[in-house]
């Protein structure tokens, strides 16, 4: 043990991780190995899961016997990202719940317990919390890429509970993790029934009550005016984290940040904006700022939904070749299949609502994870302590 950061709760004790982990670099494998054999973890699970089983990890290796052995991965081991392309992403860390055999690989820090003080399913949160995570960030090194190694993995330090209470916080994440869990199926159950709608409504497949009247097919050209950004393109290269207006993208980013400016701002919408290289499109019903020249902004000429056509537009699989602008000369000659004015509100209608409700759900999530992140910093830090008859002895 050593002498804790700052004050301690009662009764919890400090340790530096090298106290509790004897850690092991991970295997570099020649390319022909990789493909088949064993479940083999990378730096990508780790980064992306607090805690990791077989069936998250798609990637296979084979080994000798003698290397399984070597670089095997038992439950409750705890692997720790060594490098990242960003310094926040450096070290983080995932705990191994499953029980069949996996190996890690190069870019993974094995951390393999070497004492009972810390419970399997509190580690998992405890090496992510935020003041675990300060000190691993400040650790690391390296210019282009973070890195992080053994011996400064080691120094970092961590006050815990005893193993009863660790074990209750835990259950009380989980808890909060399996509403997170139980919000992203919701919306990924959602973006389905959507998608499956919009191949359906969109393309004439399924019609709505009412509409019977034939289809006719236009080109976007047709159906779109289009305007180039010029006027509106934001001043600065910084972006605010809040401000007036916002800076917008095409792309899948779209909210870059916020600027302060007051002239050059488009207000004529709603618009579609789209980029030019990428063909990746927008629906925007408020003021902004472009950032891209490359931008075209899109507006629905008379008789036409812009909300029909925008949908619509996400259907379409456009091949992306040579580096070139693409809106004038090629995409915009796409000829679709466009139903009446009053068909195109009344499909639009039903898909917005399908999005509002998206919305609905994604605010909840948010919230969510925000409360579940607050539950750590208070937990995890000793500041809120659970009843003690939530804390169930051994």
């Amino acid at each position: 043990m050593i002498k804790t950061l700052g004050h301690a709760p009662s009764g919890w004790k400090a340790f530096t991780l090298g106290d509790l982990f004897d850690f092991s670099n991970g295997i570099n494998a020649e390319k022909s190995a990789y493909g088949h054999g064993t479940p083999f973890v990378n730096v990508l699970e780790v980064i992306t899961n607090y805690s990791l089983d077989e069936s998250l990890i798609p990637g296979r290796i084979g080994l000798p016997q003698s290397f399984l052995s070597r670089f095997r991965v038992q439950r409750g081991d705890v692997l720790f990202n060594r490098t990242s392309e960003t310094q926040d992403e450096v070290g983080l860390s995932s705990t191994y719940l499953g029980t069949e055999p996996i190996v890690f690989g190069g870019f993974v820090l094995r951390g393999h317990p070497k004492t009972a003080e810390l419970a399997i399913s509190y580690s998992k949160y405890a090496l992510r919390c935020h003041l675990v995570r300060v000190q691993i960030i400040a650790r690391g090194q390296g210019g282009i890429r973070a890195n992080i190694g053994q011996r400064d993995l080691k120094t970092v330090q961590l006050t815990i509970p005893p193993v009863p209470e660790q074990e209750s916080i835990a259950s009380a994440l989980d808890d909060a993790s399996g509403a997170i869990a139980t919000l992203e199926r919701l919306i990924a159950k959602k973006e389905a029934v959507k998608q499956g709608m919009m191949q359906q409504l969109l393309t004439g497949r399924t019609r709505l009550p009412g509409f019977e009247s034939p289809w006719s097919a236009r080109r976007l050209s047709e159906l779109l005016s289009y305007e180039q950004p010029g006027r509106f393109l934001v001043r600065t290269a910084q972006h605010l984290d809040s401000g007036r207006v916002p800076v917008l993208t095409a792309g899948k980013t779209f909210l870059l940040g916020y600027t302060n400016d007051t002239d050059g701002i488009y207000t004529a919408h709603p618009v579609i904006i789209f980029d030019d290289f990428t063909t990746a499109s927008q629906y925007v019903d408020f003021d902004f700022k472009a950032k891209s020249s490359a931008m075209k902004i899109l507006s629905a000429k008379t008789g036409v939904n812009l909300r029909f056509v925008h949908e619509r537009m996400q259907l379409i699989d456009f091949p992306l070749g040579d580096h070139k602008r693409y809106w004038i000369s090629e995409y915009s000659q796409q000829v679709l299949l466009v139903p009446s004015e009053e068909e195109q509100k009344a499909i639009a209608d039903v898909l917005t609502q399908a999005d509002l409700e998206l919305a609905t759900v994604r605010r909840r999530l948010n919230k969510a994870k925000s409360v579940k992140q607050g539950m750590m910093q208070e937990l995890l830090t000793g500041r809120i302590r659970l009843p003690a008859e939530d804390v169930v002895p051994r």
